[in-house]
C-alpha cells in the first residue's frame, strides 16, 4: 500500500495505521506515543502486521516493537528468540537477548552464537563477550542462595582491546567491632572495589546525579527517615519494611539502557558484599524511562523498587512504598 506521509497529520490515528499497513511497526509505535493512542483502538491492524512480519521471518522488528513498547502481540519473546536461533541469525539473536535481558533459558543457543562470532573475529565479537559475561554474573547475584564466592570481571570501555581482569567478589562480614583500616588499605586489597569506586565518583560528579540524589534526600528526611551512604551506596535508608539501598542514575534517551543495566549490577552487588539480603533495592531515575518495557522489566520481573523525579518531586510504581 502507498501512502504520503505528508497528507497524514503526525500523531494520528490515520498516520498509524498507514505505516502498520506498510510494516512499518517501530514507526507505528512511535506515532501512537507521540498521539497518545493505545494500542488496543488499532487490535486489528497491529494484528495483520505482526503476522506479515512474522510469516516473513521479520522476528528481529517484532522484539524491537515489543522492547518500545512492552509485549502486546500472542508471539512470545522467548518463542521469537528462538525463532532467531533456528534461522541461523546470531547478531540480530544477541542484540535482542541482551536488550529483553534473557540468558538462562537459552544459555547454549547464545553460547553458540557467542561462538560464532568469535570463530570468525567479528570485530563485536568480545564486546558481545564481555556483555553476556555481566549478564551470568547478574544473575548469581541476584539469586536468594548465593554462592560462598562469585568471579566477576573488570568492567571496561566496549572497545577496550585490554583483557578484563577477574575479580574474587565475597560477601562482606558484619562485625560487632568495626575494622580500623584506611580507604587506600581497603582500595589496594581490593581492586573491584577500586572499580567500583572510580564509577560511583564519575556518577556523582554529574550534576543531575547530585539534584537527583537531593529530591530523594529531601522526601526521605520530609518524613523522619534518616539518609547515610557509604563509599559505594548513593543512600542508604530504612523504612517501615526494612533496610533499603538506593541507586541514583542520571538518564537520557540515548544512556538509560547501560544505565538500567549499571544500576541493576550495582545494587546486587552492594546487597551482596554489606551482607543485608533483606534489603530493598531501589533505583532512582532522574526523569521517567523512555519505555514502559523498562518498568515492567525492572519492577514486575526484577522487584526492584522504581521512582522517578519530575518537577522537583518524586514518581513512579513504588511511590507508595517510599511514603
Amino acid at each position: 500500500m502507498k501512502y504520503d506521509l505528508e497528507e497524514l497529520p503526525p500523531g494520528s490515528t490515520a498516520r498509524a495505521k498507514a505505516q502498520l499497513a506498510k510494516l512499518d511497526l517501530i514507526k507505528a509505535l512511535k506515532t501512537c506515543r507521540n498521539g497518545d493512542i493505545r494500542l488496543d483502538s488499532l487490535q486489528a491492524e497491529l494484528r495483520d502486521c505482526l503476522e506479515r512480519l512474522y510469516s516473513s521471518k521479520t522476528y528481529g522488528v517484532i522484539l524491537s516493537g515489543y522492547y518500545t513498547a512492552g509485549e502486546f502481540g500472542p508471539y512470545s519473546v522467548g518463542d521469537l528468540l528462538r525463532r532467531l536461533y533456528d534461522n541461523r541469525d546470531f547478531p540480530t539473536l544477541l542484540k535482542q537477548a541482551y536488550r529483553f535481558d534473557v540468558y538462562a533459558s537459552l544459555r547454549n543457543e547464545i553460547d553458540e552464537a557467542l561462538s560464532w562470532h568469535a570463530a570468525r573475529a567479528l570485530p563485536d565479537a568480545e564486546a558481545w563477550r564481555r556483555k553476556f559475561t555481566k549478564l551470568r554474573e547478574q544473575e548469581l547475584l541476584g539469586l536468594q542462595a548465593q554462592p560462598a564466592v562469585i568471579e566477576v570481571e573488570e568492567e571496561l570501555p566496549e572497545r577496550s582491546t585490554e583483557a578484563p581482569r577477574v575479580f574474587e567478589l565475597k560477601p562482606l562480614v558484619v562485625t560487632t567491632t568495626p575494622r580500623q583500616r584506611s580507604p587506600k588499605d581497603e582500595s589496594v586489597d581490593d581492586p573491584y572495589i577500586v572499580s567500583q569506586t572510580a564509577r560511583a565518583k564519575m556518577e556523582r560528579a554529574n550534576n543531575v546525579h547530585q539534584a537527583t540524589l537531593q529530591v530523594l534526600k529531601t522526601h526521605l528526611q520530609s518524613r523522619n527517615r534518616g539518609v547515610s551512604e557509604s563509599k559505594l551506596i548513593d543512600a542508604y535508608s530504612v523504612l517501615d519494611d526494612g533496610p533499603a539501598i538506593f541507586e541514583v542514575k542520571s538518564i537520557t534517551e540515548s544512556n538509560e539502557r547501560d544505565q538500567i543495566r549499571h544500576a541493576l549490577s550495582q545494587l546486587y552487588e552492594y546487597r551482596f558484599l554489606h551482607a543485608m539480603a533483606d534489603a530493598s533495592l531501589w533505583i532512582v531515575f532522574s526523569q521517567a524511562p523512555s519505555s514502559q518495557w523498562y518498568i515492567d522489566y525492572l519492577a514486575g520481573d526484577r522487584g526492584i523498587r522504581l521512582v522517578w523525579v519530575s518537577e522537583d518531586r518524586l514518581q513512579g510504581p513504588s511511590i507508595g512504598q517510599l511514603n
